[in-house]
């Protein structure tokens, strides 16, 4: 498994990657709900703090 990134924000390809998960069902969690995200300036680039990543290996995210 690959190391997470030490940044304060991930994208999610690198948090799908990080958990081995399809990017297409960390987007669905994301328009869900389940995993929140938060979108960065005009172009709307999606991502997840880092502490949401960590959170999602014990299932418990907001």
């Amino acid at each position: 498994m690959p190391e997470l990134p030490n940044k304060a924000y991930l994208s999610p390809q690198t948090v799908a990657d990080y958990y081995s998960l399809p990017v297409k069902t960390l987007y669905s969690w994301i328009s869900e709900g389940k995993v929140p995200a938060i979108r960065l300036g005009k172009s709307n680039i999606l991502r997840i703090k880092r502490d949401v990543a960590e959170k999602l290996a014990q299932g418990v995210v907001e």
